[in-house]
């Protein structure tokens, strides 16, 4: 008889909340494992008297201001403490499901792209494993499929948070009980944030150690030809991108892009705000940058110089960047439906990408061949 009495106190004791006293404030609780050297949307903490930890992601969505949502990553069968809201995510999950192709980039540099059972947006992947049938990684398509997504039983999944709390997707994840933990690395201004996100990625899988010793050598291996790039004597000025419904966006001067670029030992155009959202500039301002700028990257879909769009390629005599034979496009990776590497694991190789910059604007201080970045010639 006493075994069966004994039996309910062994379960309560084994599921009990972290923190030494339940009374204490939640907040009070949490200590500072990781803080980011670069990143500003995630931290990493741990709980008193648990081995269970908390990401917590801080505006996870563009235009979100003091928001932030926390997941704890439980370890055994440990439960949160009292006064913690947010998601109970396991640690170490076996299937997960990815809602951006950056998470894939992360998880291969990790060694758990094959812990990865279903996408957004499969066939614009390039990843070799995940677009492989045999392995049977399943597309939850860009609206998600909960149908499919509940079939694939996954652990976690890594959400995509873009231009709002994205209510409808975490009530549904919700009501299916379905794990999911927001990511929101693509806000990042530094390149170095983004590919700091892995740490992220890896407190989630239990490999804390192995991400923080990948993101020091990114970081180190950054510095190393940030330092390179500035020895330039002289700075090209640079300008991107395409128009699309005769719209220009460029990026503001505090973002990813501009950062890279800056970096790299150039002088780029970008939009009139300090940070945010891409600005909308006039197709004459942007002739007028052309006509000024010494080189012309991004340039979307263009894998050769004809594929430029009419209207700019009427105008190519007074475009400085296709005089000079100065087109460059990061599309060097990509698959037969446009799948672009650049976008997959570019963010967790900003060393990689600015060294690709530097050699194309300082190919006398560096000799490398770009991996992400094609030459567009104009011959």
């Amino acid at each position: 008889m006493k075994y069966y009495l004994s039996l309910p106190l062994l379960l309560m004791c084994l599921l009990v909340s972290c923190g030494k006293n339940n009374t204490t404030d939640y907040e009070e609780l949490l200590s500072p494992l990781y803080t980011p050297e670069y990143a500003s949307g995630f931290e990493v903490y741990s709980l008193d008297g648990c081995a269970s930890t908390v990401i917590r992601s801080k505006n996870p969505w563009m235009g979100a201001s003091g928001e932030y949502r926390d997941a704890f990553v439980r370890r055994g069968d440990e439960q949160p403490p009292k006064g913690f809201v947010g998601t109970v995510v396991p640690a170490d999950p076996q299937r997960i499901v990815v809602l951006s192709s950056s998470y894939i980039g992360m998880l291969d540099r990790l060694g758990a792209v094959q812990r990865i059972v279903g996408v957004s947006g499969l066939p614009y992947v390039t990843n070799a494993y995940l677009r492989d049938p045999l392995n049977g990684v399943r597309d939850l398509g860009f609206d998600l499929n909960y149908e499919l997504l509940l079939s694939l039983t996954p652990d976690v999944v890594l959400l995509y948070g873009q231009e709002s709390a994205n209510t409808t997707v975490t009530n549904k994840l919700d009501e299916l009980k379905v794990p999911y933990i927001y990511f929101g690395e693509y806000l990042e201004e530094h390149p170095l944030g983004k590919s700091e996100w892995i740490v992220a990625a890896g407190e989630l899988l239990d490999r804390r150690d192995r991400a923080i010793r990948y993101q020091h050598e990114v970081s180190s291996r950054y510095s190393r030809v940030r330092e390179v790039a500035a020895q330039a004597e002289v700075l090209p000025t640079v300008m991107l991108n395409l128009p699309y419904n005769d719209v220009w966006q460029l990026p503001p001067k505090a973002s990813f892009q501009t950062t890279l670029l800056t970096d790299a030992g150039s002088v780029p155009f970008y939009g009139s705000d300090e940070r945010g959202e891409m600005q909308q500039i006039g197709m004459e301002t942007a002739i007028e940058y052309l006509q000024k700028a010494d080189y012309w990257l991004h340039l979307g879909m263009v894998t050769e110089y004809r594929d430029l769009p009419p209207a700019l390629m009427a105008r190519s005599s007074t475009i400085r960047p296709i005089q000079e034979d100065h087109l460059y496009n990061n599309n060097r990776i990509t698959n037969d439906a446009g799948g672009n590497a650049y976008f997959e694991t570019g963010p967790v190789e900003p060393d990689v990408i600015l060294a690709d910059l530097v050699s194309i604007f300082h190919p006398e201080l560096m000799e490398h061949e770009p991996v992400y970045y094609r030459h567009i010639s104009v011959h």
